[in-house]
């Protein structure tokens, strides 16, 4: 066997793999004989179809697996021997045509791959300078983040008559006859009339009260009828549907005081002051910004290196490599476009890929669960 290499322009080389028939012959023999054990052929016992048969039969399909599998474990033997790495996937070259090969005649066979070279990139972080942004919280941030904390440790109480702000039950109720499908359902809502003006006819009504709307009074159809446990796909064109609005439950809002009780809620033990209380929403408000600082500080970063450094890619190849690959990408009329967005990720990935290769950086599955726990954690 012999292998060679061409480059074919930037970052694109073509592999010729050439092989006689010593090279595949015994694992040929081996996976005809193989098949020959298992072709059950009538006026034969099964496994005892004579060899010239199952040649004639199967020779020259098992002979194209054979020569396919041997020429690609070789090439990517070659690859690793010579320390070559590529991008994508090797590709049969546009030089192994139908005709290039007679398959069932000829002994000595040549196959041929293109590849394309992964980039180098030198990076030396101390040539220049990225600046990173740091957010301070505002006051008023804090105070937000105070009171959002106090609505979801708020308790509630029944109340008689519905007021702003009020968490009720109602019940949504399309009328009308959807072909077996029940067009009502219950939900909660928070009574909010300057946000959603439908809301302002259930002020001051009680729990057993009704309102009939129509449809159109709905800023938000599609919400309405999520509400009613209907599509749109089940109501008739040009017809003007009722809804009827029926209050089941009215709730009112109890906020938490500001004590011991309420920060050990949201902090656990540990937190006794307001102004310790406080001091820990800010921390917390801090950190949900240098997770969001951090990643324009990294994209800044990977952007400026590629900059500097000029990176390309093996833009042909890669083209072609994607179109082999995927049906989607192969019937995209903007296919341009949408590689240059493709592109950015790849010179992306590569940069990155490069940084932590050349810091001895190994991110290990325990590392990516545990920081998944930490933005889980800060999150909630």
């Amino acid at each position: 066997m012999e292998i060679t290499r061409e480059d074919q322009g930037t970052l694109m080389s073509t592999i010729r793999i050439k092989m006689t028939v010593d090279d595949y012959k015994e694992n040929l023999s081996k996976k005809l004989k193989d098949i020959q054990k298992k072709i059950d052929m009538p006026g034969f016992r099964k496994g005892f179809v004579p060899m010239n048969v199952v040649e004639k039969l199967y020779g020259v399909s098992a002979k194209v697996e054979e020569i396919n599998r041997l020429s690609y474990e070789s090439l990517m033997e070659y690859l690793k021997n010579e320390d070559i790495r590529i991008i994508g996937d090797p590709l049969l070259s546009d030089l192994m045509n139908n005709d290039r090969i007679n398959w069932e005649k000829d002994e000595s066979i040549e196959m041929i791959y293109d590849i394309g070279i992964y980039p180098k990139i030198e990076i030396d972080l101390d040539k220049f300078e990225i600046e990173r942004t740091v957010i301070i919280p505002e006051e008023g941030e804090i105070d937000k983040q105070i009171e959002n904390y106090r609505h979801k440790y708020a308790s509630y109480e029944v109340s008689l008559i519905a007021e702003e702000g009020n968490m009720l039950l109602v019940e949504f109720n399309l009328l009308g006859d959807f072909s077996g499908v029940k067009g009502k359902n219950e939900h909660y809502i928070v009574l909010n009339s300057e946000k959603y003006g439908y809301m302002s006819k259930l002020l001051g009504m009680k729990a057993g009260d009704e309102v009939l709307y129509k449809l159109s009074d709905f800023e938000d159809r599609r919400q309405v009828l999520y509400f009613c446990g209907l599509k749109e796909e089940n109501l008739k064109e040009g017809v003007e549907y009722d809804v009827k609005i029926l209050i089941k439950e009215i709730s009112k809002e109890i906020l938490p005081e500001l004590n011991e009780t309420f920060y050990s809620k949201v902090y656990g033990d540990g937190v006794l002051t307001y102004e310790e209380f406080r001091k820990r929403v800010e921390e917390d408000i801090r950190k949900s910004y240098e997770n969001v600082t951090s990643i324009i500080f990294t994209d800044n970063v990977v952007d400026k290196i590629i900059e500097l450094s000029n990176v390309v890619l093996p833009d042909d190849f890669l083209k072609r490599w994607m179109k082999l690959k995927s049906e989607k990408f192969a019937n995209d009329s903007n296919f341009e476009e949408t590689y240059m967005k493709y592109s950015k990720y790849m010179l992306r990935g590569i940069v990155i890929r490069t940084i932590l290769e050349n810091n001895e950086i190994k991110i290990e599955k325990e590392d990516i669960i545990e920081e998944s726990r930490r933005i889980v954690r800060e999150e909630l």
